[in-house]
Protein backbone atom coordinates (compact mmCIF):
# COMPACT_ATOMS: atom_id res chain seq x y z
CA UNK A 1 0.00 0.00 0.00
CA UNK A 2 1.57 3.25 -1.15
CA UNK A 3 -0.34 5.62 1.14
CA UNK A 4 -0.43 5.85 4.91
CA UNK A 5 -3.79 4.73 6.19
CA UNK A 6 -5.07 4.36 9.72
CA UNK A 7 -5.69 1.17 11.70
CA UNK A 8 -6.32 2.94 15.03
CA UNK A 9 -10.09 2.40 15.11
CA UNK A 10 -9.69 -1.19 13.93
CA UNK A 11 -7.18 -1.93 16.70
CA UNK A 12 -9.48 -0.33 19.28
CA UNK A 13 -12.50 -2.31 18.06
CA UNK A 14 -10.69 -5.65 17.89
CA UNK A 15 -8.81 -4.97 21.12
CA UNK A 16 -12.08 -4.63 22.98
CA UNK A 17 -13.50 -7.84 21.49
CA UNK A 18 -10.34 -9.81 22.26
CA UNK A 19 -10.87 -9.16 25.96
CA UNK A 20 -13.87 -11.48 25.86
CA UNK A 21 -16.58 -10.96 28.46
CA UNK A 22 -15.72 -7.74 30.36
CA UNK A 23 -15.39 -7.74 34.14
CA UNK A 24 -15.52 -4.00 34.88
CA UNK A 25 -18.51 -2.77 32.86
CA UNK A 26 -22.19 -3.74 32.81
CA UNK A 27 -23.19 -5.75 29.71
CA UNK A 28 -25.61 -3.18 28.29
CA UNK A 29 -22.98 -0.44 28.52
CA UNK A 30 -20.48 -2.82 26.90
CA UNK A 31 -22.83 -3.33 23.96
CA UNK A 32 -23.16 0.42 23.43
CA UNK A 33 -19.39 0.81 23.78
CA UNK A 34 -18.85 -1.78 21.02
CA UNK A 35 -21.45 -0.03 18.88
CA UNK A 36 -19.56 3.26 19.18
CA UNK A 37 -16.22 1.59 18.41
CA UNK A 38 -17.73 -0.06 15.35
CA UNK A 39 -19.15 3.26 14.15
CA UNK A 40 -15.70 4.86 14.34
CA UNK A 41 -14.15 1.81 12.63
CA UNK A 42 -16.62 2.06 9.74
CA UNK A 43 -15.69 5.71 9.28
CA UNK A 44 -12.01 4.74 9.31
CA UNK A 45 -12.60 2.17 6.56
CA UNK A 46 -14.48 4.72 4.45
CA UNK A 47 -11.73 7.30 4.90
CA UNK A 48 -9.00 4.76 4.09
CA UNK A 49 -10.51 3.57 0.82
CA UNK A 50 -10.80 7.19 -0.36
CA UNK A 51 -7.01 7.43 -0.07
CA UNK A 52 -6.26 4.22 -1.98
CA UNK A 53 -6.21 3.39 -5.65
CA UNK A 54 -8.26 0.46 -6.94
CA UNK A 55 -5.57 -2.21 -6.48
CA UNK A 56 -4.62 -1.14 -2.97
CA UNK A 57 -8.26 -0.66 -2.02
CA UNK A 58 -8.92 -4.33 -2.83
CA UNK A 59 -5.82 -5.36 -0.91
CA UNK A 60 -6.88 -3.35 2.14
CA UNK A 61 -10.46 -4.62 2.16
CA UNK A 62 -9.26 -8.20 1.70
CA UNK A 63 -6.93 -7.79 4.67
CA UNK A 64 -9.73 -6.44 6.85
CA UNK A 65 -12.16 -9.12 5.73
CA UNK A 66 -9.66 -11.91 6.39
CA UNK A 67 -8.77 -10.66 9.86
CA UNK A 68 -12.36 -10.06 10.92
CA UNK A 69 -13.38 -13.55 9.81
CA UNK A 70 -10.39 -14.97 11.65
CA UNK A 71 -11.54 -13.30 14.87
CA UNK A 72 -15.12 -14.41 14.22
CA UNK A 73 -13.89 -18.01 14.19
CA UNK A 74 -12.24 -17.55 17.59
CA UNK A 75 -15.06 -15.84 19.51
CA UNK A 76 -17.65 -17.84 21.41
CA UNK A 77 -20.14 -19.84 19.34
CA UNK A 78 -23.08 -18.28 21.19
CA UNK A 79 -25.91 -17.84 18.68
CA UNK A 80 -29.13 -15.89 18.87
CA UNK A 81 -30.95 -19.16 19.53
CA UNK A 82 -29.14 -19.33 22.88
CA UNK A 83 -30.01 -15.70 23.60
CA UNK A 84 -33.61 -16.46 22.68
CA UNK A 85 -33.81 -19.11 25.42
CA UNK A 86 -33.01 -16.42 28.02
CA UNK A 87 -35.51 -14.02 26.43
CA UNK A 88 -38.20 -16.69 26.54
CA UNK A 89 -37.45 -17.56 30.16
CA UNK A 90 -37.90 -13.95 31.26
CA UNK A 91 -40.74 -13.24 28.82
CA UNK A 92 -39.11 -10.29 27.07
CA UNK A 93 -37.62 -9.27 23.74
CA UNK A 94 -34.04 -8.59 22.73
CA UNK A 95 -34.85 -4.91 22.20
CA UNK A 96 -36.36 -4.58 25.69
CA UNK A 97 -33.63 -6.58 27.41
CA UNK A 98 -30.80 -4.51 25.91
CA UNK A 99 -32.31 -1.04 26.32
CA UNK A 100 -30.16 1.49 28.14
CA UNK A 101 -33.19 2.91 29.95
CA UNK A 102 -34.90 1.20 32.89
CA UNK A 103 -37.15 -1.76 32.11
CA UNK A 104 -39.10 -3.69 34.72
CA UNK A 105 -37.69 -7.10 33.89
CA UNK A 106 -35.25 -9.35 35.76
CA UNK A 107 -33.21 -10.15 32.65
CA UNK A 108 -32.75 -6.45 31.95
CA UNK A 109 -31.72 -5.99 35.60
CA UNK A 110 -29.00 -8.63 35.17
CA UNK A 111 -27.73 -6.92 32.02
CA UNK A 112 -27.71 -3.57 33.80
CA UNK A 113 -25.72 -5.01 36.73
CA UNK A 114 -21.96 -5.18 37.14
CA UNK A 115 -20.40 -8.60 36.45
CA UNK A 116 -20.39 -11.11 39.26
CA UNK A 117 -17.41 -10.77 41.58
CA UNK A 118 -15.44 -13.56 43.19
CA UNK A 119 -16.85 -12.67 46.62
CA UNK A 120 -20.39 -13.09 45.26
CA UNK A 121 -19.60 -16.63 44.11
CA UNK A 122 -18.53 -17.49 47.67
CA UNK A 123 -21.89 -16.60 49.19
CA UNK A 124 -24.30 -19.35 50.18
CA UNK A 125 -27.12 -17.84 48.13
CA UNK A 126 -25.00 -17.56 44.97
CA UNK A 127 -26.73 -18.61 41.76
CA UNK A 128 -24.72 -18.90 38.54
CA UNK A 129 -27.65 -17.74 36.39
CA UNK A 130 -26.76 -14.03 36.51
CA UNK A 131 -23.15 -14.75 35.54
CA UNK A 132 -24.16 -17.14 32.76
CA UNK A 133 -26.57 -14.57 31.31
CA UNK A 134 -23.98 -11.80 31.38
CA UNK A 135 -21.32 -13.94 29.72
CA UNK A 136 -23.70 -15.26 27.05
CA UNK A 137 -24.93 -11.79 26.11
CA UNK A 138 -21.44 -10.25 26.02
CA UNK A 139 -20.17 -13.06 23.81
CA UNK A 140 -23.16 -12.56 21.53
CA UNK A 141 -22.52 -8.80 21.40
CA UNK A 142 -18.95 -9.51 20.27
CA UNK A 143 -20.09 -11.92 17.59
CA UNK A 144 -22.88 -9.67 16.32
CA UNK A 145 -20.60 -6.64 16.00
CA UNK A 146 -17.97 -8.67 14.12
CA UNK A 147 -20.64 -9.92 11.73
CA UNK A 148 -21.86 -6.36 11.19
CA UNK A 149 -18.32 -5.21 10.38
CA UNK A 150 -17.88 -8.08 7.91
CA UNK A 151 -21.16 -7.26 6.15
CA UNK A 152 -20.16 -3.60 5.93
CA UNK A 153 -16.90 -4.49 4.16
CA UNK A 154 -18.58 -7.02 1.89
CA UNK A 155 -20.97 -4.30 0.72
CA UNK A 156 -18.07 -1.94 0.05
CA UNK A 157 -16.08 -4.65 -1.68
CA UNK A 158 -18.96 -5.55 -3.98
CA UNK A 159 -18.47 -9.21 -3.11
CA UNK A 160 -22.14 -9.97 -3.42
CA UNK A 161 -22.73 -11.15 -6.95
CA UNK A 162 -19.68 -9.52 -8.58
CA UNK A 163 -16.43 -11.33 -7.80
CA UNK A 164 -17.84 -14.85 -8.08
CA UNK A 165 -20.85 -15.71 -10.27
CA UNK A 166 -23.80 -17.23 -8.47
CA UNK A 167 -24.48 -20.92 -8.98
CA UNK A 168 -27.58 -21.21 -11.14
CA UNK A 169 -30.07 -23.85 -10.00
CA UNK A 170 -33.35 -25.28 -11.18
CA UNK A 171 -34.65 -25.27 -7.61
CA UNK A 172 -37.40 -23.06 -6.26
CA UNK A 173 -36.72 -20.83 -3.25
CA UNK A 174 -38.65 -23.20 -0.92
CA UNK A 175 -36.64 -26.17 -2.26
CA UNK A 176 -33.33 -24.39 -1.69
CA UNK A 177 -34.36 -23.28 1.80
CA UNK A 178 -35.62 -26.75 2.71
CA UNK A 179 -32.39 -28.42 1.56
CA UNK A 180 -30.12 -26.17 3.61
CA UNK A 181 -32.47 -26.12 6.58
CA UNK A 182 -32.36 -29.91 6.81
CA UNK A 183 -28.58 -29.98 6.31
CA UNK A 184 -28.25 -27.51 9.16
CA UNK A 185 -30.22 -29.83 11.45
CA UNK A 186 -27.78 -32.73 11.03
CA UNK A 187 -25.77 -33.72 14.11
CA UNK A 188 -22.92 -33.35 14.58
CA UNK A 189 -23.06 -29.97 12.82
CA UNK A 190 -21.76 -30.07 9.27
CA UNK A 191 -21.40 -26.28 9.02
CA UNK A 192 -18.59 -24.77 11.08
CA UNK A 193 -20.66 -21.65 11.64
CA UNK A 194 -24.23 -22.84 12.19
CA UNK A 195 -25.89 -19.43 12.44
CA UNK A 196 -29.22 -19.52 10.61
CA UNK A 197 -29.13 -15.90 9.42
CA UNK A 198 -25.59 -16.31 8.05
CA UNK A 199 -26.60 -19.47 6.19
CA UNK A 200 -29.52 -17.63 4.61
CA UNK A 201 -27.21 -14.81 3.50
CA UNK A 202 -24.80 -17.35 2.02
CA UNK A 203 -27.60 -18.91 -0.04
CA UNK A 204 -28.86 -15.56 -1.33
CA UNK A 205 -25.30 -14.41 -2.14
CA UNK A 206 -24.25 -17.59 -3.95
CA UNK A 207 -27.30 -19.27 -5.52
CA UNK A 208 -30.09 -18.42 -7.92
CA UNK A 209 -33.47 -20.12 -7.98
CA UNK A 210 -35.10 -21.29 -11.19
CA UNK A 211 -37.09 -18.03 -11.33
CA UNK A 212 -34.95 -15.51 -9.45
CA UNK A 213 -31.35 -14.39 -9.85
CA UNK A 214 -31.56 -12.48 -6.59
CA UNK A 215 -33.14 -14.35 -3.69
CA UNK A 216 -34.23 -12.20 -0.78
CA UNK A 217 -33.23 -13.08 2.79
CA UNK A 218 -36.86 -12.45 3.76
CA UNK A 219 -38.18 -15.21 1.50
CA UNK A 220 -35.47 -17.63 2.64
CA UNK A 221 -36.28 -16.91 6.29
CA UNK A 222 -39.95 -17.63 5.58
CA UNK A 223 -39.19 -21.12 4.27
CA UNK A 224 -36.60 -21.81 6.97
CA UNK A 225 -39.24 -21.09 9.61
CA UNK A 226 -42.22 -22.75 7.88
CA UNK A 227 -42.20 -26.08 6.04
CA UNK A 228 -43.39 -25.93 2.44
CA UNK A 229 -45.10 -29.27 1.74
CA UNK A 230 -44.32 -29.29 -1.99
CA UNK A 231 -40.64 -28.68 -1.26
CA UNK A 232 -40.67 -31.42 1.39
CA UNK A 233 -42.21 -33.87 -1.09
CA UNK A 234 -39.63 -32.89 -3.70
CA UNK A 235 -36.71 -33.73 -1.40
CA UNK A 236 -38.30 -36.90 -0.05
CA UNK A 237 -38.56 -38.22 -3.61
CA UNK A 238 -35.06 -37.13 -4.55
CA UNK A 239 -33.50 -38.43 -1.34
CA UNK A 240 -34.65 -41.91 -2.27
CA UNK A 241 -32.89 -41.45 -5.61
CA UNK A 242 -29.72 -40.27 -3.85
CA UNK A 243 -29.82 -43.27 -1.50
CA UNK A 244 -30.21 -45.68 -4.43
CA UNK A 245 -27.33 -44.04 -6.28
CA UNK A 246 -25.07 -44.28 -3.20
CA UNK A 247 -25.93 -47.97 -2.76
CA UNK A 248 -25.08 -48.62 -6.41
CA UNK A 249 -21.78 -46.72 -6.12
CA UNK A 250 -20.78 -48.88 -3.12
CA UNK A 251 -21.43 -52.03 -5.12
CA UNK A 252 -19.00 -51.06 -7.87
Amino acid sequence: MNKVISFDAYNQFIGEIRKGSPRTIVPIEYNFKLRDYLFVYKNEITNNIILLDKENKVQYLNKMLHELKMYLDTVSSITFDKIQTWLNKFNTTYEEATKYSDVNNELHFYLQSFPVTYSETERNDYSPEKENIQIDFCHYFNKAKLQEAIEFIEDLFKIKGSSVPKLKTNLSVPELATLFRELQKLKPDIFKNNNKAELQRFISNNFTSKKQDNISNKSLKKYFDTTDHNAADFWIENMYTIIDNLKKSKEK
